[in-house]
């Protein structure tokens, strides 16, 4: 037998004993699947008609609202959630296809892990209607995910993308941004760090001028460090911080006090690094986030760094 042959036979075996392996294990669960593929959207809303969502996993449920256009967790906590999560979550509902369905059967509800969901997702529109979706393991082949639509009687087959970005705790359905702040609407930064203390002012052509130190007063700053906090997220958000974080922010290593054009100032303290972590707050403020140190030795600038 000609190599080439013997190759080509022996992937033929092992292809069929793949699909030998997935017909089993339909069997297995004591369901067949359809002769026909009755591929269909899941739901019929669209993202923009959302007006909630509760999603159930691992004993907790998380509710979020979408509130003018932004979603904010209101249960366990009241925070404000990640929009890249939700909008990840939702973008795979309104794009789930039911690509076969199987017949539920005693064996299935077992099998699926539908008998108990490893996630739930309840959504509310805007119009008040309501629909409901759980999902329970991946099929043999980890190419779709069992799921009961709508309180259906039939299993669904859907892209297992769903349960990946459904499947979120409380602390991964959060937002990780330490501080919010918009370029255009501030007037004036002041940062206190281990190296100096830098004033620097936005002037009206959209230029930050340095005001403090003296010697480089009216420069031109370069702003790249300076806005390092502008973009940080943090690991973790912590609700309850012990005395032992509230001591390493006593004394911030880091002080940023930002001024909008309103007037408003707004102060993030930074600890001194903790192994490979700092804490952040902003001043008022009962929640602490962790972070990567990185944030620290980004704003724990020099002159040099920022001026000309």
């Amino acid at each position: 037998m000609k190599r080439s042959t013997l190759i080509l036979l022996l992937l033929a075996v092992a292809l069929g004993g793949a699909a030998y392996y997935v017909i089993q294990q339909d069997k297995k669960l004591g369901t067949s699947r359809d002769s026909e593929e009755t591929s269909k959207p899941a739901f019929k809303f669209k993202s923009e008609e959302i007006a909630s969502l509760s999603i159930t996993r691992a004993g907790q449920t998380t509710q979020l609202e979408n509130q003018s256009g932004k979603w904010q967790i209101t249960a366990p906590i009241n925070a404000e959630a990640d929009g890249a999560s939700i909008d990840s979550i939702i973008s795979d509902l309104t794009n789930a296809t039911v690509e076969r369905t199987l017949v539920m059967t005693a064996s299935l509800e077992r099998g699926s892990g539908l008998g108990n969901p490893a996630v739930t997702v309840d959504v509310k529109l805007k119009n008040g209607e309501q629909h409901k979706v759980a999902l329970g393991r991946q099929d043999p082949t980890g190419s779709a995910v069992y799921a009961l639509i709508d309180q259906g009687k039939d299993v669904a087959l859907l892209s297992p993308s769903l349960l990946t970005s459904a499947n979120k705790s409380l602390s991964d359905l959060r937002s990780k941004t330490i501080i919010k702040a918009n370029a255009d609407e501030l007037a004036r930064i002041e940062i206190k760090n281990q190296n100096l203390t830098l004033i620097t002012e936005q002037n009206s052509e959209s230029k930050w001028l340095i005001k403090e130190p003296a010697d480089k007063k009216d420069k031109e700053a370069k702003t790249e460090k300076i806005f390092a906090f502008q973009n940080a997220l943090a690991t973790e958000v912590i609700d309850a911080p012990t005395p032992e974080i509230n001591a390493k922010l006593a004394s911030p290593a880091v002080e940023v006090r930002l001024t909008d054009k309103s007037g408003k100032i707004t102060v993030l303290q930074i600890s001194a690094a903790d192994g490979d972590n700092i804490y952040a707050r902003v001043e008022g403020q009962s929640v602490v986030y962790k972070a990567n140190k990185r944030l620290l030795e980004d704003l724990n600038f020099k002159l040099a760094d920022v001026a000309p």
